[in-house]
């Protein structure tokens, strides 16, 4: 009894102890579990289908648990002092993360807190050894930070605790050996923190930003709401994703002030200037051509279309979508400096005149005389004489224009011009100018396009708008634009151009067939040079592989007919360095997600289907979609990558279609031009490609005709003929297009002029009518100046050479005295029948440099030819042959060669030249005929001295495609 007694107190006292040291300790172990259980904190949600949990025990003298406990159960035993010696546990669920996980580790018996984490079903604990639990922690491995991971557990003596631990906070005892009998774990989701998308939102104000760029900011908006009960990562791609979309909003510009700074161009102050318009601002009479933005939108430039009228008041109206502005400008020239631009002009060039900068602004000498100032230019010679007479053709000279042809081919002056109003005037610095021979040269390059293509130059691939490579890349040079005076020229052959790299580390030329490898990284100047002159840019060469990140829509909206068959939408994909992006449909890797508010569209994401890209190198593809049902309803389509990110978006608003329909005659997406003028010579912009779209009432596209059988197509067959191939009916100036005709026809240019095109059904209803015009940059030659060779009496060959004015070259000779149609700085020469005797005699324009006529590559623009009428006192027969081989005269030769220069077509005679022959006085005299035979070869002695001496001493310039060379006389010496 007294050791009952005992035992009893014992337990009191030690029951008191734990009482005061702990007072979470659980008394009753007849309360059951459940009753026990702390609720989830407010803003928390237990999850069972997202993210769960799974675990299991081994218990003392039962082993592993064969059935698992989940989501907040109790695993082990109550109420049998049993201890647990092991755990394992796991999540489950559909929404784990890669690489998301849960680890834990336990304090042991004997060994206390276990130096590694167990993870993902591996056993923590031991087995075998008898060895009790008394702790344990566990964490969440990579899972979104408002998952949280909470566990609670059954201690010996003191029964379920009444808080949770959580992320790895210990539960149970240390120190106090006391053993775990069991255990429950949940995992609760918190809601997410909206405090940052709440921000993002507030952050920016509509009346801040231009309409459009705001609405493309509400799309974003649109695909990335989310609430508290989103995924805390969701939330965190959202906020990144309106904060990125903000980066892209355009300011309002705000204008301060405007004022006129040159004759054609006044300046605008303000902020935002950058998102101005050049449509936003007009003037009476006048047009705006530019707008030039500072960088930091402060101010601009805008280069107006024509000149504003000196000290006059003009008003400028500047007016935006929600603000307009009314300014007053007045351009007053107060000249207080005056500079002749120092620059080289031509020979024997018209029109050329000097650029006069008034207080530094270039300005017209015909503005400066409207502004009521008289003007005087002066011009001097290298050793100071004044040849204001010879240089300008008249003196006093006012209007600054060269005489061409009043100097001689290299020569350097000194000009000076002299400005006066009332009683002022000032007076230029002398300033230098260089008159050298411009012909037969190129004068500027004024465009290129590259092109990534394959390593031969064979298969291009897209287009490079940023003259961007990947290391392994190739490029070549697609096209080039090249002035040769007043003439425009497209290069579009790998030929007539050079290539070199400042750093063949990082580009290497391929420079036999003009192909630009990508080595290294880092970047390397280009020069590009065609004849004399050079354009430079700049390739950055990069290691990261080409991956799409942008898309851009046609348009921000696309009506989506229902029962329609043309819902389709034009998208532009780039990369990463601002490029088209080219590829196969999971390279591309972007999908639609079709907003699920719209009936039909059942959220599907769809991979854009890359055999709808078009084949203009710009990374444009067709979108088609299909399924929607009912008419009225909005929604936005959203484009992400594979990595989630929202990379583009468009409105979709649906329609009911109805029965009446349009028809219009459209320029098909692969229309080289989109314009009815096309260019003859030029062949990218030769042909024009039309289709029939249909429209219903309304004006919305509904889709192409499908077939143009039986559709007839009137034209002037001498302009425009239809592209070959296509089905048709040989009718010249009406077509009428056959069974299996497509759904579109292609017009290509004929010969220069203009011409009414009509387009009608196949029940004779006109569709529409254009009017087509071909443009034909066109030289030809409309006079020559001829050589009087005077009379010849004695025995030579009489061609080319005594009748034209000619250089001589190894080459093609240069031919010179041609007056063209158009002021062309391309050389002209004699073709001399090297490749083809029947072509001898032609002159046609060396438009590829290369001083031999090629086909297709140079342009004949007239013939020389030369017949014969003998004297009938003498013993010449009539003849004719070509003018480059001539004809041998001899000993009884009497009367006229006469020399013709005729159209390239023959049909046409631009100029003639007789050349008076006698010889029959040879006949008479031997001894006169020696003498003059002698006098004879002292003439061609004379000739030849005379024509060597038009070489400059003995040399004289000559092109190649790409260089210049030197030809001395004695590359002459085998020259007829």
């Amino acid at each position: 009894m007294k050791k009952s007694v005992i035992k009893i107190l014992t337990s009191l006292v030690l029951l008191t102890v734990l009482a005061v040291n702990g007072a979470a300790v659980r008394w009753d172990n007849t309360v059951s579990a459940s009753n026990l259980i702390t609720p989830l904190a407010v803003g928390t949600i237990p999850t069972t289908d997202g993210v769960g949990v799974s675990y299991a025990t081994h218990v003392q003298n039962l082993g592993w648990e064969t059935s698992w406990a989940s989501n907040g159960s109790p695993a082990g035993t109550e109420g049998r002092s049993l201890r647990l010696e092991g755990i394992r546990i796991k999540l489950t669920g559909a929404e784990i993360p890669a690489g998301g996980g849960i680890e834990y580790r336990t304090h042991v018996q004997n060994i206390g807190w276990e130096k590694s984490w167990a993870k993902d079903g591996a056993t923590a604990g031991t087995e075998g050894q008898s060895l009790r639990l008394e702790a344990i922690e566990i964490r969440l491995v990579n899972l979104p930070a408002n998952y949280s991971v909470e566990y609670r557990t059954h201690v010996q003596n003191i029964g379920w605790e009444t808080t949770w631990a959580k992320n790895g906070e210990p539960a149970g005892t240390e120190g106090r050996s006391l053993r775990l009998e069991a255990i429950e774990i949940r995992i609760v989701k918190n809601q997410a923190d909206l405090s940052a998308y709440a921000a993002a939102l507030k952050a920016v104000n509509q009346a801040d930003y231009t309409a459009s760029s705001w609405a493309a900011y509400q799309q974003v908006v649109a695909a990335n709401v989310v609430t508290a009960d989103d995924l805390q990562t969701r939330v965190d791609q959202a906020v990144s994703a309106i904060v990125a979309a903000q980066s892209e909003l355009v300011k309002m510009p705000v204008i301060n002030s405007v004022a006129a700074v040159g004759q054609k161009n006044i300046e605008l102050t303000g902020e935002n200037l950058g998102s101005l318009m050049k449509e936003a601002i007009t003037l009476p009479g006048n047009t705006v051509a530019a707008i030039t933005v500072s960088g930091d939108g402060t101010t601009a430039i805008v280069t107006l279309g024509t000149d504003l009228p000196p000290e006059l008041d003009v008003k400028v109206t500047i007016k935006t979508a929600d603000k307009s502005w009314l300014f007053t400008v007045n351009y007053t020239i107060l000249a207080q400096t005056a500079e002749i631009v120092s620059t080289v002009y031509d020979n024997d060039w018209t029109n050329q005149k000097l650029v006069v900068l008034v207080n530094g602004v270039e300005t017209t000498t015909d503005y400066l005389q409207l502004a009521g100032y008289g003007l005087r230019f002066y011009g001097w010679d290298e050793g100071g004489n004044d040849i204001s007479q010879q240089l300008f053709g008249n003196d006093p000279n006012t209007d600054g224009y060269l005489n061409g042809g009043g100097f001689s081919d290299d020569a350097d002056l000194t000009v000076q011009v002299i400005l006066s109003k009332g009683a002022g005037s000032i007076s230029s610095a002398p300033a230098e100018i260089k008159i050298r021979d411009l012909d037969n040269n190129a004068t500027a390059i004024n465009d290129y396009l590259l092109r990534k293509t394959s390593q031969d130059g064979t298969v291009d691939f897209l287009n490079l708008n940023n003259n961007t490579l990947v290391v392994g890349e190739y490029a070549r040079v697609a096209s080039l634009l090249v002035s040769f005076g007043e003439m425009t020229e497209e290069i579009r052959s790998q030929t007539g151009y050079q290539l070199s790299s400042s750093d063949t580390a990082v580009i290497a030329i391929d420079s036999h067939h003009k192909i630009i490898k990508a080595v290294g990284a880092g970047t390397s100047e280009i020069t590009l040079t065609v004849g004399p002159v050079s354009k430079t840019f700049t390739i950055m060469v990069a290691t990261e592989q080409r991956v799409a990140t942008t898309i851009m829509p046609e348009q921000p909206a696309l009506t989506y007919v229902i029962g329609g068959s043309a819902n389709t939408m034009l998208l532009r994909v780039y990369d990463q360095y601002g490029d088209p992006f080219v590829g196969n449909a999971e390279a591309v890797g972007i999908r639609v997600y079709l907003p699920t508010g719209i009936t039909g569209f059942n959220g599907t994401p769809i991979l854009i289907d890359t055999s709808s890209e078009l084949p203009n190198f710009n990374g444009e593809y067709r979108l088609a979609l299909a399924g929607a049902t009912t008419g009225g309803q909005t929604g936005v389509a959203i484009f992400r990558n594979r990595d989630d990110v929202v990379v583009g978006s468009f409105n979709i608003n649906t329609t009911v279609v109805n029965n009446g329909f349009i028809r219009r005659l459209e320029y098909d997406d692969n229309s080289e031009t989109k314009a009815d003028t096309i260019d003859f010579d030029r062949d990218s912009s030769d042909t024009i490609t039309f289709k029939i779209g249909q429209y219903t009432t309304e004006g919305i596209y509904n889709g192409d005709v499908a077939s143009l059988s039986g559709y007839r197509i009137m034209f002037n067959g001498q302009i425009i003929n239809l592209e070959t191939g296509l089905p048709e009916e040989n009718a010249v100036g009406s077509v009428t297009l056959k069974t299996g005709a497509p759904k579109h026809f292609v017009m290509r240019a004929k010969s220069a002029g203009t011409t009414d095109m009509a387009v009608f059904d196949a029940s004779g209803n006109l569709i529409d009518k254009r009017q087509i015009t071909v443009n034909k940059n066109e030289i030809e030659i409309t006079g020559i100046t001829w050589r009087d060779p005077g009379l010849i009496n004695y025995p030579k060959t009489i061609n080319y050479r005594d009748v034209l004015s000619v250089t001589p070259s190894y080459r093609d000779d240069l031919v010179k005295g041609v007056t063209l149609s158009l002021n062309s700085t391309l050389v002209v020469r004699i073709d001399e029948g090297s490749s083809n005797p029947e072509l001898a005699g032609n002159l046609y324009l060396d438009r590829n440099g290369s001083g031999f006529y090629e086909p297709g590559a140079d342009t004949i623009l007239g013939s020389l030819s030369y017949s014969v009428t003998g004297d009938a006192l003498g013993l010449w027969t009539n003849s004719s042959g070509n003018g480059f081989s001539g004809q041998l005269v001899q000993d009884g030769d009497q009367g006229l060669m006469i020399f013709r220069l005729s159209s390239e077509s023959g049909s046409s005679t631009i100029a003639t030249m007789a050349v008076s022959v006698n010889l029959r006085t040879l006949n008479l005299d031997t001894d006169q005929g020696g003498d003059q035979t002698d006098s004879a070869n002292n003439t061609v002695d004379e000739t030849t001295t005379m024509s060597e001496s038009t070489l400059d001493e003995g040399a004289v310039m000559t092109e190649q495609p790409g260089s210049l060379e030197t030809e001395t006389t004695s590359d002459l010496d085998s020259k007829p």
